[in-house]
């Protein structure tokens, strides 16, 4: 039996039941009607009311026996359905908001783990990014920007990459940075002032086994210098080598530093995201 005759047989069961009903509520007016003979009609009455309930519970016992499961879950009210999906999107909504994220891949559930024990996560902005060529982005966590678009003092407060079942995290001290995109490397920029100078340094870093990696760097200061109404600036540039930092010129400070950082390549991370809106874009990134 297909899936119209199934119907038909259960439309013919649910107009058994109307009938049935009509015929108990015309045996309830013929007893109201005749009052002479109550004690006949209540008896005839009480007897076709039971045929009547006792053909009906069998007819009904008979067709939910040869109808299928499947059929029977599919006439499921409009009510259960609408609770079975609440019920569902309840689970899934706890499940998130308490850091259950089995059903990810496995980068994904570090980011997000990571952003759950972050203090004052929901205060910073965050972006995914590509430092090396693989498939798994780095996450940047900073501290965002003003109302006229200027970045907030504090930078980068911490920057994440996962490789091998392992997540290591940068932390850069009130800082910013920049990188090369799929080239894997970022150049991390300081800028502060001593006693006598206003300094700059470039440190580099790449992702080497799964590991934040320092590659090189150097920096340079500005000082003024003279004595009485005479004074003048002075740039003195720094490299590091073996430990040590050896004083350089200009050209020599960018050929170096450009050998491991082409600067004209660099660009700052975009797209930024507040907390909720970054656990939704990791969750569906592709």
């Amino acid at each position: 039996m297909n899936k119209f005759q199934w119907t038909a047989c259960l439309k013919k069961y649910k107009d058994f039941k109307e009938v049935a009903s009509f015929m108990k509520m015309e045996q309830k007016c013929v007893r109201t009607m005749q009052i002479g003979f109550c004690c006949f009609s209540i008896g005839l009455c009480a007897c076709e009311q039971n045929t009547v309930i006792q053909e009906t519970d069998k007819e009904e016992q008979r067709i939910e026996s040869i109808l299928p499961d499947t059929y029977i879950e599919n006439v499921k009210s409009e009510e259960e359905m609408s609770l079975e999906n609440c019920l569902i999107q309840t689970t899934t909504q706890a499940s998130i908001n308490k850091g259950e994220h089995c059903e990810l891949a496995e980068w994904k559930q570090a980011y997000l783990n990571y952003l759950d024990n972050f203090t004052g996560a929901d205060s910073f902005v965050y972006s995914l990014i590509y430092v090396d060529d693989d498939a798994i982005p780095e996450l940047v966590i900073d501290s965002g920007f003003g109302k006229e678009g200027i970045m907030v003092d504090g930078g980068c407060q911490a920057l994440l990459t996962f490789q091998a079942h392992e997540l290591d995290v940068w932390k850069p001290i009130r800082s910013r940075f920049t990188y090369i995109e799929k080239e894997n490397v970022i150049c991390n920029v300081w800028e502060g002032v001593s006693e006598d100078a206003v300094l700059h340094s470039d440190s580099v870093f790449t992702i080497e086994n799964g590991k934040w990696t320092y590659i090189g760097g150097g920096y340079w200061a500005w000082r003024t210098r003279g004595f009485a109404l005479i004074n003048y600036e002075i740039y003195e540039y720094y490299w590091e080598e073996n430990g040590a930092d050896r004083q350089v010129r200009e050209d020599e400070y960018n050929v170096q530093l450009n050998a491991i950082y082409p600067k004209e390549q660099e660009k700052y991370p975009q797209n930024y995201y507040g907390l909720d809106e970054i656990r939704s874009v990791i969750r569906t990134w592709d």
